[in-house]
């Protein structure tokens, strides 16, 4: 079927915006006890000299705690959501470091389990959307007082449609929260609209996604945000890929990747500029004539 398309990018980019954009987030209501989020910081995460992958999300609460979250639509795996754990451990070593793991399409099993590699075992948080009472949240929800949602109450809006609504369907739960969406404070309610789509978009079968995105664009902020969304994620997966092009070809050519090289790379938002320095790192004698390049790039802007 036709229609549009969003992307793993669009869907990080929504979730990042809203626990930057909304005060107060906790994860209180989806099943994990936290302080509220105070603070979002860089997800990427530097995971050896040549590699670094991104989290969905990298906050830090009210207390000081740091929390890697990842939103899962698959089986999850392990190798990877360890990964992300220890370099967050490896990033803040003087802090404490909690792993939160939300489960878009997948019911809570009888047990929960650690997360397991034949190298190591991490006990993270767990929550699962789909065994979640949704019929619960949205009477929560229908009780709040117009202009009166709090962080809390937003990050429920935003991820009621994944949650347990008995045979009813994901676009028939947006349908009815339009009017709730319409009374967020008009800065929080492209974040919240953007994530009902993202992870909706993410948790469905691919025959059901064009139904929820029509109704997600009769909805308040819908065609805005996700042209904008489209806009903004085909940005930055262009970006992640023209970076990580630079440091596979150097690391490639000269093993291993200068610190000053990997910062200048990582902090580069020209698409140009990265395609001149993966010409030039190709073409380089030397390790050293590729670092100049590239560090007189920087000198220059």
């Amino acid at each position: 079927m036709g229609g549009p398309t969003l992307h793993r990018e669009h869907r990080d980019h929504a979730l990042r915006e809203l626990f930057s954009t909304v005060p107060g987030i906790s994860l209180t209501r989806l099943g994990i006890r936290t302080p509220p989020m105070a603070r979002e910081l860089p997800a990427d995460l530097k995971l050896v000299e040549t590699a670094v992958e991104e989290a969905d999300l990298l906050l830090e609460d009210e207390a000081g705690t740091i929390w890697v979250i990842e939103f899962e639509s698959g089986g999850g795996d392990a190798a990877r959501l360890i990964r992300h754990y220890v370099a967050a451990c490896q990033r803040h070593p003087d802090r404490r470091v909690e792993l939160a793991l939300v489960w878009v399409r997948a019911r809570r099993p009888a047990r929960v389990r650690p997360l397991r590699t034949q190298r190591a075992s991490v006990a993270a948080h767990q929550t699962f959307l789909p065994s979640l009472d949704g019929r619960a949240a949205l009477e929560r929800l229908r009780a709040r007082a117009p202009g009166s949602l709090s962080g809390d109450d937003a990050v429920e809006l935003a991820l009621a449609p994944l949650m347990d609504h008995g045979p009813r369907r994901a676009w028939d739960v947006l349908a009815e929260l339009g009017p709730l969406a319409a009374a967020l404070p008009p800065a929080w309610g492209p974040a919240v609209v953007g994530v009902m789509g993202a992870l909706g978009y993410d948790a469905l079968e691919p025959e059901e996604r064009p139904r929820l995105l029509e109704v997600l664009g009769r909805m308040p902020f819908g065609q805005t945000l996700f042209a904008d969304l489209r806009r903004e994620g085909e940005k930055w997966g262009a970006l992640r890929k023209a970076r990580e092009d630079v440091l596979e070809a150097f690391a490639a050519r000269f093993e291993a990747v200068p610190t000053a090289v990997r910062s200048a790379v990582e902090g580069t938002e020209d698409l140009d500029v990265l395609s001149h320095w993966l010409r030039a790192v190709i073409r380089a004698q030397t390790a050293a004539d590729a670092e100049r390049i590239v560090m007189e790039g920087i000198a220059a802007r």
